[in-house]
């Protein structure tokens, strides 16, 4: 016999699962036919290494006490290949708090890694357990994009060779569920694009932060229609002047917005082009066409305003 037992993780987990076993053999032997629905499994796994012998015990969780309720709005997340974005909204879908978590991984060891993973998620978690409302989160597949490592830029692709997605997305599903906080998945599609168009400039978010509060407005149902005319950031501190094409209503909205993403993905381009410019003081020849820019961002000082806008 061992006595004094203590197991770092999960220790009244394996306690719970052993009252239900005792429980369960007392109810037996009492005939009661309730027994059947008593007596949690528990493996055990015995290990032999160079320190000696360890013993690792295995059994399912119980479902927790939820302590969340979506009905007072929810909690989106952002994830990013170095920090999370967290946007808390209200029951009518209005962003009401925002924060960044930096986790950055790339140039960290393994352990430095699991570290940093498990210290954003527990602030992450800790927010929507404060505000008593369930975590929105996409549901991501890098695998495709990171076979495409090589058509990124050098920095682009050392961040996110070493974003470690799967492993955020589990320590939150563990650290939420332990806490009885509610974790939910929405359809990432286009999340970033709409809180760009839509809302970055509205409530004066990032455009992390408002692909957050597009996640949880998401799961909560709310109209994703864009705006005729918005002021669009670049991420960089300057915005653009942008239009969406116009809709067409028997058309499919993600083919829509994909139209919006093509638009808007040239208007970017434009934009930087004329900033880049505008910062020159010798600009090429060619790089700043008269008659190519429709799209106005910040006006250069070189330039008319007639000019600009052809």
């Amino acid at each position: 016999m061992v006595h004094n037992i203590y197991f770092a993780y999960g220790h009244s987990a394996i306690l719970a699962s052993l009252e239900d076993c005792r429980l369960r053999n007392e109810l037996s032997k009492k005939k009661d036919p309730d027994f059947k629905n008593h007596g949690q499994a528990i493996s055990y796994r015995f290990l032999r290494d160079d320190k000696g012998w360890r013993v690792f015990a295995s059994t399912a969780l119980s479902e927790p006490e939820w302590i969340t309720d979506q009905r007072l709005g929810v909690v989106g997340i952002d994830v990013n290949v170095d920090h999370l974005a967290i946007v808390e909204t209200d029951r009518y879908g209005n962003p009401i708090f925002s924060e960044t978590i930096p986790c950055s991984l790339y140039g960290k060891t393994q352990h430095q890694s699991r570290a940093l993973i498990g210290d954003a998620c527990v602030r992450a978690v800790e927010i929507a357990a404060l505000a008593k409302k369930p975590l929105i989160i996409e549901q991501l597949d890098f695998t495709k994009k990171k076979n495409h490592l090589k058509e990124l830029k050098p920095t682009s692709r050392r961040q996110l060779s070493s974003f470690a997605y799967s492993s955020i997305l589990q320590t939150l599903r563990s650290r939420a569920y332990r806490l009885g906080v509610e974790l939910f998945e929405v359809n990432p599609a286009f999340t970033s694009l709409i809180g760009r168009v839509k809302y970055a400039t509205r409530y004066g978010l990032t455009t992390h932060h408002a692909a957050a509060l597009c996640i949880a407005r998401r799961y909560q149902g709310f109209s994703e229609s864009l705006p005729l005319k918005s002021s669009v950031p670049d991420g960089k501190g300057r915005h653009i002047a942008f239009s969406v094409p116009v809709r067409n209503q028997e058309k499919y909205e993600w083919q829509y917005l994909k139209k919006v993403a093509t638009k808007l993905r040239a208007a970017l381009v434009e934009h930087f082009r004329v900033v880049q410019c505008q910062s020159s003081d010798s600009p090429k020849k060619g790089l700043c066409d008269e008659k190519s820019s429709k799209i106005v961002g910040e006006i250069p000082t070189r330039e008319s305003l007639a000019t600009l806008l052809g």
